[in-house]
C-alpha cells in the first residue's frame, strides 16, 4: 500500500496506487498460466493471486449486465493497458495448452483462441483458490467459491475492434 502524506494531491495518490497495481502484474506472461481441468473436465486457468486480484478488480469495474440474461461484459481494454497484456497472455496460454486429440471441441476451442483471440467460457482463478491435487476449488473455497480470487468472464478480442480485449460471461 503506497504511503499517503499530508499535501499529496489526488492525482499523485492515484499515480502511486496505479504504479503499485502495475508492479503486482509486471512480468506476467503465458508461462505463468497453468491450464488444467476440474473434476468434471471443464477448463480451468490458474494464475498468480496478485494478477487474479488486480484483473478481477479491473474487469468488475465497468461490468455491464445484459438485461434478462445471465451474462454480461466488461469494458474494452486497449493495447496500451496492462489488462490487455494480461488477457493476451491468458489467451496465448490457453491456445498453446495440451488437449486430448480425441477432444474435437477442445482442439477447436484452442485453434479458435490461437487464430481469433477468442476463448470459450472457462474458469480463471488465483492460485490460492485452486487445489491441483483434487482438481477442485481449495478446501477453504469449496463451500464458498467467492472466497477464491476469480476473474469474472472470459477474455476475447472484440470482433468490431480486434486490437481491444473484453471479458464476457
Amino acid at each position: 500500500m503506497p504511503t499517503i502524506t499530508a499535501g499529496d494531491t489526488v492525482a499523485e495518490i492515484g499515480r502511486r496506487f496505479a504504479a503499485e497495481r502495475a508492479a503486482q502484474c509486471a512480468g506476467f506472461t503465458a508461462a505463468d498460466v497453468t491450464v488444467t481441468r476440474d473434476r468434471f473436465g471443464r477448463d480451468v486457468l490458474v494464475i498468480p493471486d496478485g494478477v487474479a486480484r488486480r484483473l478481477a478488480e479491473s474487469v468488475r469495474n465497468g461490468w455491464r449486465e445484459v438485461a434478462d440474461m445471465a451474462t454480461g461484459y466488461s469494458r474494452a481494454f486497449g493495447p496500451d493497458t496492462w489488462e490487455h497484456a494480461a488477457a493476451a497472455a491468458i489467451i496465448t496460454a490457453y491456445a498453446a495448452s495440451e488437449c486430448d486429440p480425441a477432444d474435437w471441441q477442445g482442439l477447436r476451442d484452442r485453434k479458435h483462441a490461437a487464430d481469433w483471440g477468442q476463448m470459450p467460457p472457462v474458469f480463471i482463478v488465483g492460485a490460492s483458490g485452486w487445489d491441483a491435487d483434487v482438481s477442485w476449488w481449495a478446501a477453504d473455497c469449496a463451500s464458498d467459491v467467492h472466497k477464491a480470487v476469480s476473474v469474472p468472464g472470459t477474455p476475447s478480442r472484440k470482433p468490431s475492434r480486434p486490437d481491444h480485449i473484453e471479458f464476457t460471461g
